[in-house]
């Protein structure tokens, strides 16, 4: 029988749980037509991300056309009225965002995304001078700051570990391990369960070849691609990688094989079995990538084949406590998409273009965790209406206290709640014996730079286990012959 797989794209590896993106709107710009260009306090300084309205799209495509020996890197746009407000402006870098994949040109094109440029002006260049000049112009239709994601979480908080042999030790001597086909010794402390991860290959590419093999515009990208470094050579053995990403890969794929931890839809070990985790790096020790990065990697799984969006990642919510140092976030879908109107043309592209027709589900399924800040609403992107988003819940299955919660949380699921419950790190007997009570999620995790097993704390932690859910069924509705739109999917794993 021919052997179908579902791809989870994971944003990423070494991924961070609902980023601070320290929303501090700027005075809003006004511009000639009547908008007004927003731009986040912790906007890079000297770029922009711009959007051309579709009767630019042969003069565009010209000059792409011109600068293909140079990679698709460019100092000038060829209209001439944007390019004399670069000149003055000290515009020196002009690219387009998503390179050229032939196999899906057509859609990035009926999706508008193809006029998505990013620009680099000198370091003394007023963004904001900048932003109103180009957004008067007629040919422009969007303008928007570009920032980094950022981490949410403390990479230097404490963490606790455990080894295979202590997991194997501690298995041996513990009554009441769950009985059936699941036999992997830490088991019996991953209380958030009933019942090493599966990696997407993709096969056209041959890691360090230095070619686009299969044209999709990212030279050696077999098992993914490092979107912070713009590299295939996917990292995670920087001294501040803390196996974040690992560990919410960990909980969704790790191999059901007898050895260290389960994951829920990892499979039995065997070959081919389980939900194949592509990575998405948008983290990499310290660095991480901008907003246009950001949109590469989610449509860069659209494109090469995953179905569902797995970002344990986001804004701070509209309601962060200032006085515990959290800067607000958008408050409104629409006060979200006037600030990032890029990163919500990215989340229609893959919740519309992911999938088949032909295949188990047309369309794709983006799940976010809801955010860690004790707030009474769910942070942007996740908020978005046509997103799934998840709050946590601790091991005596009540409200984690840092969960964010409200009216945009969709699904609540196991995040642990050691801050409440237990102190992290514990090693006495008590803290074994009780940690489906008191106990934080054990999954994969990276340890100086070696595989690791580990407890963390999170909606972070939440949000993999509603994508892991969502991939079972998937493989069900497979198994079934079953066919869903994104839409209604959504709506059965809600129900």
């Amino acid at each position: 029988m021919k052997k179908r797989f579902l791809y989870i794209a994971l944003i990423a590896l070494t991924l961070g749980a609902c980023t601070e993106q320290d929303i501090v709107e700027q005075p809003s710009i006004p511009t000639d037509g009547g908008t007004e260009v927003r731009l986040p306090a912790d906007v890079n300084s000297g770029e922009l991300l711009i959007k051309f309205k579709p009767e630019m799209t042969d003069i565009l495509d010209r000059t792409m056309t011109r600068a293909a020996g140079n990679g698709g890197v460019m100092t000038r746009s060829g209209i001439p009225s944007t390019d004399e407000v670069l000149e003055i402006l000290g515009g020196y870098h002009f690219e387009r965002i998503f390179p050229v994949d032939s196999k899906n040109e057509e859609r990035t094109r009926i999706a508008g995304l193809h006029l998505w440029y990013q620009v680099k002006f000198d370091e003394g260049t007023d963004l904001q001078e900048a932003a109103r000049r180009l957004s008067q112009l007629g040919e422009i239709s969007k303008v928007q700051g570009n920032s980094r994601i950022k981490r949410a979480y403390n990479p230097k908080s404490r963490r606790s570990y455990v080894s295979q042999a202590a997991l194997q030790q501690r298995a041996a001597t513990r009554s009441g391990v769950a009985a059936g086909r699941f036999s992997d010794p830490g088991l019996a402390y991953q209380w958030h369960y009933t019942n090493s991860g599966n990696i997407w290959v993709n096969d056209k590419e041959e890691l360090y070849a230095g070619t686009d093999a299969d044209g999709n515009g990212y030279k050696d990208d077999r098992y993914g691609y490092n979107f912070v470094h713009n590299t295939a050579a996917i990292s995670w053995t920087d001294v501040s990688d803390i196996g974040h990403g690992t560990h919410v890969s960990g909980t969704i794929a790790a191999m059901n094989n007898g050895y260290g931890v389960c994951g829920i839809a990892g499979g039995d070990g065997t070959k081919d079995s389980g939900v194949k985790i592509m990575i998405c790096q948008v983290f990499a020790g310290e660095n991480s990538v901008s907003l246009n990065g950001e949109a590469q990697a989610i449509k860069y799984a659209a494109d090469n084949g995953a179905v569902i969006l797995q970002c344990s990642w986001g804004y701070n919510s509209s309601e962060a406590n200032e006085v515990e140092g959290y800067s607000p976030g958008p408050a409104t879908e629409k006060e979200w998409a006037d600030t990032y109107p890029l990163e919500k043309e990215i989340l229609d592209y893959f919740i519309n273009n992911a999938g088949s027709p032909n295949g188990v589900i047309d369309g794709g399924i983006a799940i976010f965790a809801s955010g860690n800040e004790y707030a009474g609403s769910a942070s942007y992107p996740g908020a978005y209406s046509k997103c799934v988003t998840v709050s946590a819940v601790a091991a005596d299955f009540t409200p984690a206290s840092y969960t964010n919660f409200g009216p945009e949380v969709d699904i609540s699921a196991p995040g642990g709640d050691t801050e409440y419950y237990n102190a992290i790190g514990e090693e006495d007997n008590e803290f074994w014996e009780n940690n489906e009570v008191s106990g934080s999620i054990l999954s994969t995790m990276i340890r100086n730079g070696s595989p690791a097993y580990g407890y963390m704390d999170g909606t972070s932690m939440a949000c993999p286990h509603v994508s892991g859910v969502a991939a079972l069924g998937l493989s069900y509705a497979v198994q079934q012959r079953r066919h869903f739109k994104a839409s209604e999917f959504v709506a059965l794993l809600k129900e």
